[in-house]
């Protein structure tokens, strides 16, 4: 197969002439990008930088394909096949050679076969967020608290298109648990109908949501994000509404706060496909029973969170159990974008993006991650037993 030149990627292969290739090698060396760190190379070896003598090659490569090389490529970048490298975490260098003196040789003469030898990368390790409300008015024994997982800046593609991040942040590792809401809002405020200390919190509304981000960011000493009226201070927003309220539905996020608030729909998708793009079914799996509670399983009911497997970045229940509010109106998405962060207020029956499917949801057309549903932000005439929410905190690095 002969290799095509693409200036844009970054492969570089030096190959030189005059040696047979019982005496070339080739030096593979693993570059990630800044956020990131080497984890293996196809074969599960954990050397970042390796050099494989092209006259007896591993036999854990024998299953990596071999790409073979002609002249006359001299000092060229390069893309040599498609499963060498297509993750945007990383690049890998490769050199050939010389057998005898372990320089980079400058030409070749004669056509040689190399491992298409892939590295695979991992986000760089991040300590967790762990939050413990001051609270704890219930007097239980085990107060509400939160962890959050480190997700890395990136890109996502939704419906086909691509949506830049371009900062890290963190997500809890569950929705919003009950106990967790009593800390917050008091020990008689929980809306839920099915109820449990770790079920998620459900049947409230996203003005629910907006007012408790801003009361745990007060609580925890942390920047609020959303202001109403023209104050942060939630306890100056009055009752929250029950009906659809124009002056609660113009509220102002301050993107610069580093403090608790709802994911954008682009940052909910990128947690949500692990924050690599990754093509699941659902978050974390093709398989719908191994990663959320649903209409097959569930028993027309909530689960206490972390029931299922994470997924890779550590977060449960993306898929299923409840609903989770996003930050976005229902407009339309653009074709990509660069930490986009939803649509204008739609001038007829305003909504906010809702994500995950919950557990009264089929698989895989309701449960599945490409779907995007859309709720009033108040409490309906019905009951929202499936409506839930998690939270992130922008990274301040």
């Amino acid at each position: 197969m002969r290799a095509k030149v693409l200036n844009w990627i970054f492969i570089l292969l030096i190959i030189s002439s005059g040696l047979s290739q019982a005496q070339n090698r080739v030096r593979y060396t693993a570059v990630p990008i800044d956020g990131y760190s080497f984890k293996s190379w196809d074969d599960g070896n954990t050397t970042n930088s390796r050099i494989i003598n092209l006259s007896s090659i591993p036999a854990g490569l024998s299953s990596v394909p071999q790409i073979s090389v002609s002249e006359p490529i001299t000092m060229t970048t390069i893309k040599l096949a498609d499963n060498i490298l297509t993750s945007t975490r990383g690049v890998v260098l490769m050199e050939v050679l010389d057998g005898n003196t372990n320089t980079p040789l400058n030409t070749l003469t004669a056509s040689v076969s190399i491992p298409a030898l892939k590295a695979s990368f991992e986000p760089v390790h991040h300590d967790d967020i762990v939050i413990v409300p001051t609270n704890n008015p219930c007097n239980i024994v085990h107060p509400g608290e939160i962890t959050l997982k480190f997700v890395p800046k990136g890109v996502v593609s939704i419906n086909g298109y691509d949506f830049t991040t371009t900062y890290d942040y963190y997500m809890s590792e569950t929705e919003v648990t009950q106990v967790l809401w009593n800390d917050v809002m008091g020990c008689n405020s929980n809306p839920s109908h099915y109820t449990g200390n770790y079920l998620p919190v459900e049947n409230l509304s996203w003005y629910h949501a907006i007012y408790f981000c801003n009361k745990l960011s007060g609580m925890m000493g942390f920047p609020k994000v959303y202001s109403i009226g023209g104050t942060k201070d939630e306890s100056q927003w009055g009752d929250i509404p029950v009906s659809n309220n124009n002056t609660w539905n113009a509220v102002v996020c301050d993107w610069t706060a580093n403090g608790v608030r709802l994911p954008t729909e682009v940052e909910w998708m990128h947690a949500a496909k692990e924050g690599r793009n990754s093509s699941y079914t659902y978050s974390g799996s093709d398989n719908a029973d191994d990663v959320s509670w649903y209409d097959n399983n569930s028993y027309g009911e909530t689960h206490d969170v972390k029931g299922k497997n994470a997924n890779y970045l550590g977060l449960y229940d993306m898929t299923g159990n409840v609903y989770e509010w996003c930050w976005d109106w229902n407009g339309d998405l653009p074709n990509g974008g660069t930490d986009y962060r939803g649509a204008s207020m739609p001038s007829q029956y305003p909504k906010r993006v809702i994500k995950g499917g919950c557990y009264g949801s089929y698989a895989p057309g309701e449960l599945n991650l490409t779907v995007r549903d859309k709720e009033s932000p108040y409490l309906t005439d019905y009951n929202n037993y499936y409506m839930g929410f998690r939270i992130v905190i922008p990274s301040s690095n």
